[in-house]
């Protein structure tokens, strides 16, 4: 800690990089870069910096320097000198125009611990620092890890001061654990940084996708990009974008290294590729949905013949079981179809659920279990949608059924017998249940 206090108050020098080095029994540190990337612009638009330690020829990663620059109380004059170090090796790049406007970003991990209260924000360290590379504030991500700050209210402080600047603001680590998406989303930041963890076989893991729509879904309403850290396979890549993530690093693209040692003529040419690619990606996924809905319709039009053919719209209502019966032995050859029921125009259901398998009917837990003749669903979107808006057919998205608790799409066909309209509903087990 005695360190700590006799250099409070000064800006970072070459004698106090030379102790913060001789501190933690280092030779140098060294600063790699790895390229961020975008799809729609086919090129890179920044880099983040990544500090590491040298010792002779073992490397000592950024988390084992931290750790103990904090021990002994260093924290703030490692974080500078790194930033430094980042910024005087970008300064050639950071003055690179097109178009009359900087090329690239510089993206800079920032610890908010390293400051003890918000009058410290006042001390234009970093505003300096950044003028003084021949930047822009405009350049600048600031990019800072929430979970890590107990004071709310600084980090608050923090952000707006920042942005205030015109710094950009991103939120690392976002999709972690202990992420706060409430507060993440009052802080109002300018990107959201998805952890690599999340980012992993996201498109082999429907959960994870499912998490990463929903941050993407936050990050719009909030006016944030979303960048995806971690993208190691060309099959991530493809599903980030594909759900509404621009900005992406990762290994698939670039390891860090030195900025002269990094592919820079060769990612835009990869990226041309992966835009035909990800056309094609994209028009597989559309002749998949197609195919599927072509399917839903055919399955909803032979189940609704076969009900126009047995009853009139006096007999649905006044003989459901016998309905009930009808229907149960018509699903059979459509494996997928998990359960049938109809609904007035109401939205009271005037059959029991029918499942196309007894096996189907056991219950995960008391929470599921399904709906039987005269229970309410009028409040269900496949109803109010289907009779309010006149559609023939309505499909939902894929949601966990209150019946069974597997997932599954409703698919609603309207149809009429008589001066009375009915709603036959059909559930079809989707992937994703395990």
């Amino acid at each position: 800690m005695e360190a700590a206090k006799k250099w409070n108050g000064y800006r970072p020098d070459i004698e106090a990089h030379q102790k913060v080095l001789k501190f933690l029994e280092l030779d140098n540190i060294i600063i790699h870069f790895q390229p961020i990337i975008s799809l729609k612009r086919k090129e890179i638009v920044g880099f983040e910096a990544l500090c590491r330690g040298q010792k002779g020829d073992k490397i000592v990663s950024p988390t084992q320097l931290f750790s103990k620059a904090t021990t002994l109380g260093i924290n703030l004059e490692l974080d500078r000198l790194c930033r430094e170090k980042a910024l005087k090796a970008f300064k050639k790049l950071g003055a690179e125009r097109t178009r009359g406007y900087p090329k690239y970003l510089l993206s800079l991990n920032i610890d908010p611990t390293i400051f003890d209260e918000p009058s410290s924000l006042e001390s234009g360290w970093i505003m300096n620092a950044v003028k003084e590379a021949g930047l822009l504030p405009s350049q600048v991500i600031l990019e800072i890890t929430e979970q890590h700050l107990e004071n709310e209210a600084f980090l608050k402080s923090f952000v707006k001061f920042y942005q205030k600047q015109g710094f950009l603001i991103a939120i690392d680590d976002i999709g972690k654990g202990d992420s706060n998406l409430k507060r993440i989303a009052e802080l109002r930041p300018d990107i959201f940084k998805i952890e690599r963890d999340l980012i992993k076989d996201v498109d082999k893991e429907w959960s994870k996708s499912k998490v990463l729509e929903s941050i993407v879904f936050l990050a719009e309403k909030t006016g944030a990009l979303c960048l995806a850290e971690g993208v190691e396979r060309k099959e991530e890549f493809l599903c980030v974008v594909e759900r509404g993530v621009d900005l992406v690093q990762g290994f698939y693209f670039s390891k860090p290294n030195d900025l002269s040692r990094l592919p820079l003529t060769e990612i835009p040419k990869k990226l041309s590729i992966l835009g035909n690619e990800f056309k094609n990606f994209i028009k597989d996924k559309i002749a998949t949905k197609r195919a599927k809905y072509k399917r839903y319709k055919q399955i909803a039009n032979s189940l609704f013949k076969n009900i126009l053919h047995y009853a009139s719209g006096e007999e649905i209502e006044r003989n459901e079981n016998r309905l009930a019966h009808y229907i149960g032995q018509k699903i059979r050859p459509f494996s997928e179809v998990e359960c049938v029921y109809v609904l007035n125009e109401n939205g009271i259901q005037i059959t029991e659920t029918i499942f196309s398998s007894p096996v189907i009917t056991k219950p995960k837990s008391p929470l599921f279990k399904p709906a039987t003749i005269g229970d309410d669903l009028s409040s269900r979107d496949y109803f109010y949608y289907s009779i309010c808006g006149n559609l023939m057919y309505f499909v939902t998205k894929p949601y966990i059924s209150l019946a069974t608790g597997n997932l599954v799409t409703t698919v609603a066909k309207v149809f009429k017998q008589g001066d009375k309209k009915f709603v036959l509903c059909i559930d079809i087990r989707e992937k994703g249940n395990g």
